[in-house]
């Protein structure tokens, strides 16, 4: 995230950029951040917390062991307590063309509006190349039409992918009207055929049931991610030329910690293996599915988890109101059919991830500007949820 408005300066402090320090951050800056981020934003984070805010920060900061070296936070010279911006960047393995890499996602760039020329990029790149902590592969961004990559305080990167926002809608207004405001009147057009076509699929389905063994797995809850959900990682990812790692300590991490958010992780079994699963924030409105990866082909297993996630809307909706359900996916992805076929048309929105190499070069990149490349990014790797 990244803040353009909101917020008044400090009295005691004016914008004079040579008064700009910018460092390291330690733990003695929770509160002082947390105070510029509410500073800077109406509500940070933009979603519902089971904790303080400052709680979450620190939940954020201690992403893995080397993340207190990655986050940069901008004083005065003067007075340390009073953050004018801040960069916050969590380094991730990844799975790249079949071998193991580093990513550095850039979670939060926040620039408090009184300090916008202070050249906070500049400042932060100069500090980075003294201390070399720049080892990663390559860097993700989203948000690459935001203000402040307009105003340059932020580089925007030119290779990326489209991610799409695929949504189940709850009734007939919000099945035009997300679509049209989205995207216009043209995507409409096309977000009703594709219903008239999933409808005739579904009709010819009815009238001539294709044979085969019912599906016998079993959905249940699963608190933790362990050894199971590394065996699904470790057999999904050479489906995917990119995606950014599902191993067991990050998503626990992401997911499993009170202080992350509020989500709810389903999983598929069938015996005793682990066959997929699908983590969703089930409380909000509307419904999002921010993470779900499944065993190779086991397309039977995730329209499973998808079934289950829409049975819960119908099953938990507050006065009879059933919400939208959505989904982020490139629409490449072999995932799409399945969310298709359940009713999830696209919305129009494209939030688009942005790429910035590092070691990994540019011309090592340009394979992910294919629309055709198999990537698998989800809401989850994002820092909207």
């Amino acid at each position: 995230m990244a803040s353009e408005s909101g917020g008044t300066a400090g009295e005691m402090h004016g914008p004079d950029p040579d008064r700009v320090v910018v460092r390291y951050v330690g733990v003695e800056d929770i509160e002082p951040i947390t105070e510029h981020m509410l500073r800077c934003f109406d509500r940070w984070p933009p979603f519902a917390i089971d904790c303080s805010v400052s709680d979450h920060l620190h939940w954020k900061l201690s992403a893995n062991e080397e993340s207190w070296a990655q986050q940069i936070v901008a004083t005065l010279d003067d007075d340390r307590s009073y953050v004018v911006a801040l960069a916050i960047r969590i380094r991730r393995p990844g799975w790249l063309r079949g071998r193991d890499c580093v990513v550095l996602d850039i979670v939060d760039q926040s620039v408090h509006p009184d300090w916008r020329q202070i050249r906070i990029n500049e400042k932060r790149t100069d500090v980075r190349d003294r201390d070399g902590h720049d080892t990663h592969d390559f860097q993700t961004a989203w948000l690459p039409h935001h203000p402040v990559t307009r105003r340059r305080n932020l580089r925007r990167a030119e290779l990326g992918n489209a991610v799409f926002v695929f949504w189940k809608p709850a009734t007939l207004r919000t099945r035009f009207s997300v679509p049209y405001r989205t995207a216009g009147a043209r995507h409409v057009a096309r977000v009703v055929l594709d219903d008239l076509r999933r409808r005739a699929r579904r009709l010819f389905e009815v009238l001539r049931p294709v044979r085969g063994s019912p599906f016998a797995g079993e959905v249940r809850d699963l608190p933790r991610f362990d050894d199971r959900t590394d065996a699904v990682w470790d057999a999904a990812k050479p489906w995917f030329e990119f995606s950014l790692a599902r191993t067991q300590d990050y998503m626990n991490w992401r997911y499993a910690d009170p202080r992350s958010g509020r989500f709810l992780t389903r999983a598929v079994f069938e015996g005793d293996q682990l066959l997929g699963y699908c983590v969703t924030k089930p409380y909000a409105d509307p419904i999002e599915i921010v993470d779900v990866l499944v065993r190779p082909g086991r397309f039977d297993a995730l329209d499973a988890l998808i079934a289950d996630v829409v049975a819960m809307n119908e099953r938990t909706a507050a006065d009879g109101r059933v919400r939208d359900i959505h989904c982020w996916l490139p629409g490449r992805h072999p995932y799409v059919a399945v969310l298709r076929a359940r009713g999830f048309l696209d919305s129009g929105r494209d939030p688009s991830l942005r790429y910035q190499p590092n070691i990994v070069t540019a011309d090592e990149l340009a394979f992910l500007g294919d629309p055709a490349t198999s990537v698998h990014v989800t809401q989850g790797d994002s820092d909207f949820v």
